[in-house]
């Protein structure tokens, strides 16, 4: 454990000013800062930083803390993650407390942020001054690159032979085990060879500007090798909460307001090369709820600009769909002629670009309109047009701005607002029917009884399905389920494993309950694939509780300055962090499988 006046070292010798400015936009008033505070929406500057206390403080949602804390909140940092960090910046070693478990882990994250670093240098190196890499550097020339832009965004070439990079690593002192835990190589019959050969390499920064992984596009396209290869998921590479050149395009972001998401790292590229520099593009997948998250604490607006061929529209409204939820403002540009924006800024500058943009990007209703016009008439089948889009406008979680929604459906299809209201509303109570028995049940009960409502759900679908108890028994235990009368019921299904569902059904003996799970099953539709969706629900649940109960620990063993448990609490606190992480994915496949089988 790193002893605590080590810690106190590190905490003296860094500003807070320097190290919260590095991302927000801070502003002196007087003998402290100012700023638009990242925990919150506000247009009005209310956090403030004290250099001389060495503490920061909203006064409009009440965030405060020092460096340490400011850290862990606004870049989800555990806290020996902070003190890392912290200490690299203040030039102290902390290698000789290796033995401690969580710096032990920060140390061979440290050893593949350096492995990654040492084979970027390769790379451009390569791509530089080999032979071998005419292919790749005629390839960039005629795209259109830079000499410059290539060497801002260090962009390199994986060498034609299978163990050049694996040698070379290892000659500079690295162990197989770290180069293979990079995702840089893998272990064939006859030791190491390397994943990126032949291929123009884009490297991949993590927020802070340092190596977390790499992309790799082929030279020749050939059905038997994918056109692009990333970095698998390795301690310090996470695909769903990187954005590629967000590093560079940060400060960009933050002066605009605005970030502009792009699909490819070559679209990224051209824009950087044509003076637009607040724009990121994910890392060869559809953007994340993740990704949005932490732009939204840099800015309030995102345009998705995509390539104008079908795979690009439909592309940009997926993107939509999934930021429906977040409250930056969303809009969609679909370029001419089914160009990329790398083409379209390469061959008509980037002040036609920024033109183009600011006259057809669409709001995201608009868009969808638009998109849906084109696969069926809006006069001819107005219902089914309109049934279309509803299910956008019912996640919108601002009510205004569902109202404005709905208000431009009706102007787009020719209909009166209050008939599309209705339309809406039926939508919504055919989805919320169940809800609305669970509520009736409830509110005859005086309220002193209330189920969890995704409990009462996964309870209500193994009651309906229990053949299909081996298809979630692995994601859901007991201890899961928060209501005692639910959790029961699932340990005897659990211990009855062959039963019918009309047996257990006939086992529950609260007349509310079994009230409920049968007007649930008069859902219609109802499939095995909703008990497993339940399922992930419940689990995500249950992980946000025990969350919450580790932040109280947490809060508890600071205040006692037990920095051993804090440290305990940290790292339970990254486990069910990585767990929700892979039970958001869960739900998204689930959802997808759902949607294919429709």
């Amino acid at each position: 454990m790193i002893p605590q006046q080590v810690i106190d070292d590190i905490l003296n010798r860094i500003s807070i000013v320097d190290v919260i400015g590095r991302y927000i936009d801070l502003r002196k008033s007087g003998k402290n800062y100012l700023a638009l505070c990242p925990f919150h929406n506000e247009k009005t500057p209310s956090f403030s930083v004290s250099e001389e206390k060495g503490l920061y403080h909203c006064f409009g949602c009440g965030a405060s803390g020092n460096v340490v804390k400011f850290l862990m909140d606004y870049q989800r940092f555990s806290f020996i993650e902070v003190i890392e960090n912290l200490a690299r910046m203040a030039g102290v070693d902390l290698s000789r407390y290796s033995n401690d478990e969580g710096i032990r882990t920060g140390s061979e994250r440290e050893i593949l942020y350096r492995v990654n670093k040492e084979a970027m240098k390769f790379f451009h190196n390569q791509l530089l001054y080999s032979e071998e890499a005419d292919e790749a550097r005629n390839y960039l020339k005629n795209r259109g690159l830079s000499a410059e832009i290539i060497k801002t965004f260090q962009l390199g070439y994986g060498g034609k032979e299978w163990t050049t990079l694996s040698y070379y690593l290892k000659e500079k002192g690295f162990k197989e085990e770290d180069i293979i835990k990079a995702g840089l190589s893998s272990r064939g019959n006859s030791g190491l060879y390397d994943r990126f050969r032949d291929r123009v390499i884009f490297p991949i920064f993590n927020r802070e500007g340092r190596v977390a992984g790499f992309g790799g596009r082929v030279l020749r396209e050939s059905e038997k090798v994918a056109k692009y290869l990333n970095t698998q998921e390795t301690p310090i590479f996470h695909k769903r909460s990187l954005l590629f050149a967000f590093h560079m395009a940060r400060d960009e972001i933050v002066k605009k307001m605005e970030a502009i998401v792009v699909e490819g790292y070559m679209d990224v590229i051209g824009l950087f090369q044509g003076g637009i520099r607040n724009v990121v593009a994910p890392l060869g997948t559809s953007l994340t709820e993740d990704q949005l998250m932490f732009l939204k604490r840099f800015c309030d607006s995102v345009v998705f600009v995509f390539d104008g061929d079908e795979a690009g529209v439909k592309a940009a409204n997926r993107a939509l769909d999934i930021a429906v939820k977040s409250p930056l403002k969303k809009r969609a540009v679909i370029l001419p002629g089914g160009k990329d924006p790398f083409d379209y800024v390469m061959q008509y500058g980037a002040p036609s670009f920024i033109h183009y943009l600011e006259k057809r990007k669409l709001e995201a209703i608009e868009f969808k309109l638009r998109y849906f016009s084109k696969f069926i008439d809006k006069k001819k089948e107005k219902a089914k047009f309109v049934g279309l889009i509803l299910p956008y406008i019912s996640q919108i979680n601002s009510a205004i701005e569902r109202e404005e929604g709905l208000r431009k459906i009706a102007g787009y299809v020719e209909e009166n607002f209050s008939v599309i209201m209705d339309e809406y509303q039926n939508y919504v109570a055919k989805g919320r029917s169940v809800v609305s028995v669970l509520r009736e049940v409830q509110e005859n009960r005086g309220g002193l009884v209330k189920y969890p409502r995704v409990e009462l759900e996964f309870i209500s679908l193994i009651s309906l399905f229990p053949k299909a108890l081996d298809k979630v028994m692995g994601i859901i235990t007991p201890e899961m389920i928060e209501n005692e009368e639910l959790r029961k019921l699932y340990e005897f299904v659990l211990e009855n494993p062959g039963k019918a569902s009309s047996e257990i059904c006939g086992s529950i003996e609260n007349q509310e309950l079994l009230q409920y799970v049968s007007a649930y099953a008069q859902r219609e539709n109802l499939k095995e694939e909703n008990l497993v969706e339940m399922a992930y629900k419940l689990k995500f649940n249950y992980i946000n509780r025990e969350v919450s109960k580790i932040k109280v620990l947490i809060e508890q063993y600071e205040k006692a300055s037990d920095y051993k448990e804090v440290k305990k609490c940290y790292e339970i606190q990254m486990r069910l962090q990585e767990e929700k992480k892979s039970v958001e994915e869960s739900l998204k496949s689930c959802a997808q499988e759902m949607e294919l089988s429709e």
